[in-house]
């Protein structure tokens, strides 16, 4: 016990001295996938949702209906003392665009808050909120995602009160692009053969006996499942649960004796992920959405771990 701690230990120092590495496993913290500058090299379709996330933030913004009193400024106002300078997170998300506005009013941070609620942006829906002791108040507003093209959309309100009186407001819209996947990361549905094995990691419980799969409807629905999985839009560093290191191991065989053309590691504790290599090139890590359950409808089988 003592040295699955100390591991866990080490594992989350690693990550945060070394952002960029690859994962680890233990108690860890997940660094960023891709660093703001890398997020300048952009494929076609990427920068096509980037572009369509710009215009979007722009008209959500338009959207926020606030009290007629209040009148717009080009800087963040004086009177409150850089606390509208900037949106929590400005900066760190590589997939997030943002467009703000600023404005003043004689009226209270609650009542700015009143009125956008019972004026609420056509579409959205009220979310969470902060109350700040200084009196500054946080509000977010959500709007449905568009599929395929933006993964979350929303504006953020802060209203802060003036020392003499009146408030300051910021709104941001906030908008976060998908990234597609490339067509030649996709997984094979027309291979000849799909083995399925379990990897234990630190648990040495018995290895389940590999599941070999040569139905072509099978191994079609199993490449469907992988397929339909979204890239992995983590950014920062993530504090993960306590993870083992075991992983469902999903290879596509072109030939019964061949190197698998395709395979997926589905890493099942800790910050779940499906690790993705086609034709002998890394891609981005996916979503771990239920594939294990998805495969086992998909063959028609129990897949133990």
């Amino acid at each position: 016990m003592v040295a699955c701690v100390a591991l866990g230990v080490v594992f989350a120092a690693l990550a945060l001295a070394a952002p960029g590495t690859a994962r680890l496993h233990g108690a860890q913290l997940v660094p960023a996938k891709r660093s703001v500058a890398h997020a300048a090299s952009l494929s076609p379709a990427e920068e096509a949702n980037r572009s369509a996330a710009e215009v979007d933030a722009s008209q959500l913004l338009s959207k926020l209906q606030l009290p007629a009193a209040a009148t717009p400024s080009a800087i963040e106002p004086k009177e409150a003392n850089g606390e509208l300078a900037s949106a929590e997170g400005e900066g760190e998300d590589p997939w997030l665009t943002d467009d703000h506005e600023w404005w003043t009013t004689p009226e209270k941070p609650t009542e700015v808050i009143a009125y956008v609620n019972g004026h609420l942006p056509l579409g959205s829906l009220p979310g969470g909120g902060v109350t700040w002791g200084s009196g500054k108040l946080e509000r977010s507003y959500g709007f449905a995602p568009l599929p395929n093209v933006e993964i979350s959309r929303e504006i953020q309100l802060t209203v802060v009160p003036f020392a003499g009186g009146g408030s300051g407001i910021r709104a941001d819209a906030r908008t976060e692009w998908d990234v597609p996947r490339p067509a030649a990361e996709h997984f094979p549905t027309t291979a000849r053969q799909l083995r399925i094995s379990v990897y234990p990691g630190l648990n040495h419980r018995r290895v389940p006996p590999i599941i070999r799969i040569v139905s072509k409807a099978k191994i079609g629905r199993a490449a469907t499942v992988l397929n339909t999985l979204s890239v992995e839009q983590r950014w920062g560093a993530v504090a993960c649960p306590s993870d083992e290191g075991t992983y469902v191991k999903v290879a596509f065989f072109a030939r019964s004796l061949s190197r698998p053309v395709a395979a997926a590691r589905l890493y099942v504790g800790g910050c779940s992920y499906v690790a993705v290599t086609v034709r002998g090139k890394r891609y981005p890590d996916l979503q771990f959405d239920q594939p294990v359950r998805r495969l086992e409808r998909a063959i028609g089988e129990r897949i133990r771990y």
